[in-house]
């Protein structure tokens, strides 16, 4: 962190270096803070504002390479013609100031980002609206970890049960993202009536184990609805856990008829 001692006596000699200072504190927090939104992304990042509704767009902020710039927004009356779209050009204003040596220089700059009509495939500088993403989605996006897939088979005696399993961590909300599309080759295998023993089809490795026991729910696939024991109703719904130790079990039961059934699960559950 960069900061300037304002409390020393003596008067201090303030030049342009100490503004220099002075600008890239905050230009670095800016860098910092935006790229939360877009690192890993490398697009505009909507900070606020700017929404879109047909052809007008919102004032508001958004951030690209780490800085941050305003658009004023507007409407555009004339439709984007073939080849072309709706989008931002960022446009530069510069300041002359002159100097105590006689001569007029370049020292101030103003970027914004004008609203307007740009290329599908704009040139540097130009981005289309569809490329800006919201600074949440992205940031959401940044916390989401990559999917690990696990390989499910059971093997005889415990229904046969073969598919995968695929499981990330939500780093924002400290949640564990689990789906899963599993069948049962042998379902004969399974019991009569749910046990208190669920069969497990996978061990999740530590870091991603709950606090307690989390319960949730499976889905019988459509196209392979089996009659319950009774021959009375579908079997729709099967219960599952996710164990304290990592294990995940499925308390599957054996139909009236014994022929292969598949279930699905795509769930949400708390780590803490």
């Amino acid at each position: 962190m960069k900061t300037i001692n304002l409390t020393n006596a003596g008067g201090l000699l303030f030049n342009q270096d100490h503004l220099a200072f002075m600008q890239s504190a905050w230009k670095e927090f800016l860098r910092a803070f935006t790229s939360m939104g877009g690192e890993g992304y490398g697009g505009p990042v909507i900070l606020s504002g700017m929404a879109l509704d047909g052809s007008s767009l919102t004032p508001g902020y958004f951030a690209v390479d780490g800085e941050v710039y305003f658009t004023n927004g507007g409407t555009i009356v004339i439709a984007p013609g073939p080849g072309n779209t709706l989008g931002i050009t960022l446009n530069t204003v510069t300041i002359t100031e002159n100097y105590a040596n006689g001569a007029s220089q370049e020292v101030m700059y103003s970027t914004t980002g004008v609203f307007g009509i740009v290329p599908n495939s704009p040139p540097a500088d130009s981005y289309t609206m569809a490329s800006f993403k919201l600074f949440g989605e992205s940031f959401g996006a940044r916390h989401r970890e990559d999917w690990v897939a696990i390989t499910v088979s059971t093997g005889s005696g415990f229904g046969s049960v073969t598919g995968s399993v695929r499981y990330r961590k939500n780093i924002l909300t400290n949640t564990l993202e689990l789906s899963g599309v599993l069948t049962a080759l042998t379902p004969a295998d399974f019991p009569t009536l749910p046990s208190n023993t669920p069969i497990v089809i996978a061990t999740l490795p530590t870091g991603y184990v709950p606090l307690f026991n989390r319960p949730f729910i499976t889905h019988i696939s459509d196209n392979t609805k089996p009659l319950d024991r009774t021959s009375s109703q579908y079997l729709l719904q099967l219960s599952a856990m996710v164990t304290i130790s990592g294990d995940i079990g499925i308390n599957f039961v054996r139909p009236v008829t014994t022929a292969t059934y598949g279930l699905w699960f795509c769930v949400s559950i708390p780590l803490d």
